[in-house]
């Protein structure tokens, strides 16, 4: 019983001690993120023992992750002031800098280079005084480096290293900044210092080696990465010695490096995807076509190896197969801003072949993936008028007007478009007004003015078919169409 007893009391008294003890007590709710009732604690400590360096401390952290910058900030100033032998109230002061210029950035505001630039100070002094230098220094690196300045990052970063030369993130910080900066033979100089570089920092050599044109080195280097668990299959190794080589010189080596025998054993499915770019750049787009076909059997999922398909058959003028591959490619990529651009100039190629029917064909698979994209919508309307199909071009075109989202010079293309489909049908008439209430939509509606000033001769109206086509000269001086059209009009008025 009176073990008991012993125990509650002993228990009783500690959890007294914790209680009589509201800077430990403010600590806690600090660590547990329950930062109001930390600030309250804190300013409870302020109570008691006055303005402190720690009480300061603890209620600008607590105001701090309550996102009170302001308050916070004007705090850690103080607890500055008090003890300048402790770096904590300056890394916040830092942190707070890069908020606020976080925010002026994405506000446009052009003070926020400034702001960025309060910070580095308060890192570096932070750096001089406190036991934190490494971090400070990296921090100010980084922030360094989003201000462009890339120098003075490196000199930061390698200060942060003295601290501690050991850490493998701050090493192949230092590596990427110096390949960023262009002090490529620096970067390889540290790269040979390093006893066992990882792949990452490998890549970065690769990069320095490939930019130097150190071509055997590179090569070397090329094919240990291809054989490394972790970058073996990643197209960044590939990417790194192929973007630097681009003269002439460099892909006959290029080409030399694809078929040697080392790289083929231990390279996978992107030695095809960069055989077809080499022959792209190159412009022997049979041979890329012929590796970029390869590459999407091996890995037919990857959206860019059927958009480098289409691209290489419509380099080589085989619409067809460029067709087929912008359809295979479209239920995996869907509307990819590349992949439509793609598939509008497959549809030019046999618009200008006259293979109306087969234009509309992809163009229609092209509509089912972006079905309301007006470009696309145009084209079709053009296409199902140069196939005779005058009545589905007409409601398709009348659908589109019906939209409330046209902006003028829209609405004015689609009458007019229309006005040619009507005109198509023989309803002259009507075809008249629609041309007209183009040009009356939008001043820069040119083609409505030529076409209803062709009608207006047709009837006959002259002088109206005159002024029109001068309103479309003093826009335009060099129109050819309506150039000719005048000319036409001079010798019809004769």
């Amino acid at each position: 019983m009176n073990h008991l007893f012993l125990t509650c009391l002993f228990c009783l008294m500690a959890a007294g001690t914790h209680a009589q003890d509201p800077a430990a007590e403010a600590e806690a709710l600090l660590k547990k993120g329950l930062y109001n009732e930390a600030r309250a604690m804190w300013e409870r400590v302020i109570g008691l023992e006055g303005r402190t360096h720690r009480a300061l401390l603890g209620v600008g952290k607590s105001l701090f992750y309550l996102q009170e910058n302001g308050r916070s900030d004007s705090l850690f100033a103080e607890a500055w002031g008090i003890d300048g032998t402790r770096s904590e109230p300056l890394v916040f002061r830092g942190l707070i800098a890069e908020r606020r210029s976080q925010r002026q950035l994405e506000q446009e505001n052009p003070a926020w280079r400034r702001t960025l630039q309060d910070a580095v100070r308060f890192y570096r002094a932070a750096a001089k005084v406190g036991d934190d230098a490494y971090r400070c220094h990296y921090w100010a690196s980084e922030a360094l480096l989003a201000l462009g300045m890339l120098n003075e990052a490196i000199a930061e970063i390698a200060a942060a290293r003295s601290h501690n030369p050991d850490d493998k993130a701050a090493r192949l910080f230092h590596l990427r900044l110096m390949l960023k900066a262009g002090r490529l033979k620096e970067a390889v100089v540290l790269l040979e210092s390093i006893k066992e570089p990882v792949p990452e920092e490998l890549l970065v050599g690769l990069s320095a080696q490939a930019r130097l044109k150190e071509h055997e080195k590179a090569k070397r280097l090329f094919v240990h990465l291809l054989q490394s668990d972790m970058l073996g299959d990643d197209p960044r190794v590939w990417v790194a010695l192929f973007s630097p080589w681009t003269g002439t010189d460099d892909r006959s080596r290029l080409q030399a490096v694809l078929i040697d025998p080392s790289v083929i054993e231990v390279s996978g499915s992107l030695l095809h995807y960069f055989t077809g770019e080499l022959g792209m750049q190159q412009a022997e787009y049979d041979v890329a076509v012929k590796a970029f076909g390869r590459y999407v059997k091996l890995v037919p999922n990857d959206p860019a190896g059927w958009a480098r398909l289409a691209a290489a058959n419509l380099a080589n003028k085989t619409l067809d197969k460029a067709a087929t591959a912008v359809a295979n490619a479209l239920p995996i990529i869907g509307a990819d801003a590349g992949l439509m651009r793609l598939g509008q100039l497959v549809v030019a190629g046999w618009v200008e072949e006259k293979e109306f029917d087969r234009g509309a064909a992809l163009q229609k698979l092209l509509l089912e993936q972006s079905p309301d994209d007006l470009q696309l919508l145009q084209g079709q309307g053009a296409l199902l008028k140069e196939t005779g199909r005058l009545i589905a071009c007409e409601s398709l075109l009348r659908r589109v007007l019906s939209r409330d989202d046209l902006e003028s010079i829209q609405r004015a293309q689609f009458l007019n478009d229309l006005a040619l489909c009507v005109k198509g049908a023989g309803r002259n008439g009507e075809a008249l007004e629609l041309f007209q209430a183009s040009a009356d939509e939008s001043a820069f509606s040119l083609d409505a003015r030529e076409n209803l000033a062709s009608l207006l001769m047709a009837q006959g109206k002259e002088m109206a078919a005159k002024r029109l086509l001068n309103e479309v000269l003093l826009m335009d001086p060099d129109r050819a169409r309506a150039r000719y059209y005048k000319r036409a009009l001079s010798d019809q008025m004769r």
